[in-house]
């Protein structure tokens, strides 16, 4: 039986609410039985009284007549001022007789209505009382119903006695306390992956920009992603897999290079850079003497001009392709023409650079 089902709780407290207002009521009724047995005693008292002054004045008159008739003046007159006597006493009565008569019927009014609400609210009490026996009948019948449904399994977890409906959408594994133990297990990974969440933080990579996340805990954060960590590692595996070394043709020390370079270098990082330091100040002695101690003249055995030191005079119209060497120190491929009217001989004989260098 279901300890709180609302229908049997209702008519529970119906049946009390009935039960407290048929005591009242019938404690009224009672009440108002007692002033209409009062009103009835003052009813029938001043009946009483009203009918035995009237059997008395009806013997007064009868005496007097027969006084009358016996000759007897003075003794018909005394029974009938008697007679008269009584009859006034009577309506005396008479009037309160009267309202003896409504004090009754008005009690007795209130009383009738008094009893029929009692029974008004006895009817339904026994009504109620009914439902809650039918009630009881049909909660006992659904709680054996019911009871065909239950079952019993083991807790998954510490194996104690489950007992479930096998009507339920959800069949339980477990017993309350490993329920509630499990719930408060869950909440502290919960809180422990929380707070591990928010040890992960982002940046961008160097390299590509992508999105790196990183914890907070670690003793280097890196500045690249996966992906360009991988490609680093790759080019770093196939220098190692290309380099190769090489000695300095001029100094004689190793040189580090790859096969995969265009130009192989001849010369060390050192050479290089003295050779560079003297080509600058080579230019910068150029640029100071100028290019009036160059000449332009014809070689017969060649048959191009060439241009040397010195003050020799070349050919008009003489121009052949040949490689000289520039202000800039460079080597160039040129083809040139002379041209006497200039003052400076060596760029005016040159009229243009076919853009070939050698070095």
């Amino acid at each position: 039986m279901r300890e709180q089902d609302a229908t049997l709780q209702y008519l529970s407290e119906r049946i009390d609410s009935l039960r407290a207002e048929y005591e009242r009521a019938k404690s009224n009724t009672s009440h108002l039985h007692d002033q209409m047995n009062s009103a009835w005693q003052s009813l029938h008292d001043l009946q009483e009284e009203y009918r035995e002054y009237k059997e008395q004045a009806s013997r007064e008159f009868q005496e007097s007549q027969y006084c009358w008739s016996m000759h007897d003046g003075a003794g018909a007159k005394e029974h009938s001022e008697n007679g008269h006597l009584l009859n006034e006493k009577k309506a005396g009565v008479s009037l309160y007789l009267d309202g003896a008569h409504a004090r009754f019927d008005s009690e007795k009014s209130e009383f009738d209505n008094a009893v029929a609400y009692q029974r008004g609210i006895k009817e339904q009490l026994d009504q109620a009382t009914n439902e809650h026996k039918l009630r009881i009948v049909e909660l006992k019948a659904q709680n054996l119903r019911e009871q065909m449904h239950w079952k019993e399994k083991s807790c998954g977890r510490c194996g104690t006695t489950i007992r479930y409906n096998d009507t339920w959408s959800h069949i339980p594994n477990y017993c309350k306390s490993c329920k509630e133990k499990m719930n408060a297990e869950r909440e502290e990974r919960e809180k422990k992956k929380a707070a591990e969440a928010a040890k992960w933080m982002e940046k961008l990579c160097k390299q590509c920009g992508k999105t790196i996340r990183y914890n907070i805990e670690w003793s280097n954060y890196p500045n690249f992603c996966p992906e360009c960590k991988e490609k680093f590692e790759y080019e770093k595996r196939e220098r190692k897999k290309n380099r190769r070394e090489k000695f300095c043709e001029r100094c004689g020390k190793t040189i580090v290079y790859y096969t995969t370079w265009n130009h192989i270098p001849n010369y060390c990082k050192d050479c290089k850079a003295k050779f560079e330091e003297e080509q600058k100040s080579k230019k910068k002695k150029q640029n100071e003497q100028g290019s009036q101690n160059y000449k332009l003249r014809f070689n017969s055995i060649t048959g191009k001009n060439d241009f040397f030191f010195g003050n020799d005079n070349p050919q008009l119209d003489d121009g052949h392709g040949h490689v000289v060497i520039g202000d800039d120190g460079q080597v160039h491929y040129v083809r040139d023409q002379y041209n006497p009217e200039s003052d400076t001989d060596r760029n005016d004989a040159v009229s243009y650079d076919d853009g070939h260098f050698f070095g």
